[in-house]
């Protein structure tokens, strides 16, 4: 089975209308005092620098096509900080300076986008869809002019690269199945009452990536389970470990950093099989994919979580 519930953690949770963006827990846009200009955002929906593995041909004209791989991307807006109080009464902000300092706005938004400020989701909502990256700011240029000496109005200009180029869904969605299991077969001689067994399960579910890219998802395998194998339809690459688990036990694949860990703790990266495909190379492809769990015991309870978020490029 399959949902897509929304977290509190899910980037953007404090963006209510349209144009507003949300930088870690610092929301921008309409109904706040950090309003963004009209040359509005650039970077969001462009395509990225691309790194290309082509290859000179060495007796024709040309080349031969490598790989694509998209560099890091760059996301700019020019933000006007409104001196006072927010239009919006509601609004999260919390004031440095007081909520009569014309120079508070500006004091809260170079406190925010200073080199203490890490890697974080920056949301943005257009159209009622609200997307996001993992970015840090990388430039901030302040304009100290009249006009903000006369009546505290800040214009300043930020800059973010995120080192991952992929534009991510605001929901995480999850979809679970059971290992697959043999079902029980008529038993011979024949005797009446006849006992048909019990039913078989698949061990396979349906996986959407509404994204135009592929999306590497988190795996979290429950015991208990002998040799678990994951299986994608779509692509015909397998993830299979040479582990055993109790049922106390989790192992988590996380396809997008490439590792494999045991309850949290130890690392299980070595217990990949020879015909095992390498985790980053294990993706959910745009549309359909029947990603297919199955282990060494046909009547193992374990279970299979996958968790992902729809990638655009």
């Amino acid at each position: 089975m399959a949902d897509n519930p929304t977290a509190p953690q899910d980037p953007g949770s404090l963006i209510t209308r349209d144009g507003q963006l949300q930088w870690g827990d610092l929301l921008m846009g309409p109904g706040t005092r950090y309003q963004i200009a009209a040359e509005g955002l650039t970077g969001w929906h462009d395509l990225p620098g691309m790194d290309l593995g082509d290859s000179p041909r060495a007796a024709g004209h040309g080349a031969l096509p490598g790989v694509r791989l998209a560099q890091a991307r760059t996301v700019g807006a020019v933000v006007l900080a409104l001196p006072g109080r927010s239009p919006d009464p509601d609004a999260p902000w919390d004031p440095v300076g007081g909520d009569d300092d014309p120079a508070g706005s500006l004091a809260e938004l170079r406190y925010r986008t200073g080199l203490s400020a890490g890697e974080q989701w920056l949301a943005v909502r257009l159209h009622g869809a609200v997307r996001a990256v993992r970015a840090r700011v990388s430039g901030r240029v302040t304009a100290v002019n009249r006009q903000y000496a006369s009546a505290g109005l800040a214009r300043m200009t930020l800059q973010w690269v995120c080192t991952d180029p992929h534009v991510y869904s605001q929901q995480e969605y999850v979809a679970r199945t059971p290992v697959r299991r043999e079902g029980g077969r008529v038993g011979y001689p024949l005797a009446y009452p006849l006992a048909y067994g019990t039913a078989g399960v698949s061990g396979a579910v349906a996986v959407l990536n509404g994204g135009n890219v592929a999306a590497r998802p988190r795996l979290t395998l429950t015991g208990p389970v002998t040799n678990p194998r994951i299986r994608n339809a779509a692509t015909g690459r397998v993830l299979e470990y040479r582990i055993t688990l109790t049922e106390r036990d989790r192992l988590t694949v996380d396809t997008g950093d490439g590792t494999v860990t045991l309850n949290n703790v130890v690392s299980r990266l070595g217990s990949a099989s020879p015909r095992s495909t390498p985790e980053q190379d294990w993706t959910l492809v745009p549309g359909a994919n029947q990603v297919e769990f199955s282990d060494d015991a046909s009547d193992s309870a374990a279970g299979l979580v996958i968790t992902w978020r729809d990638a655009d490029l």
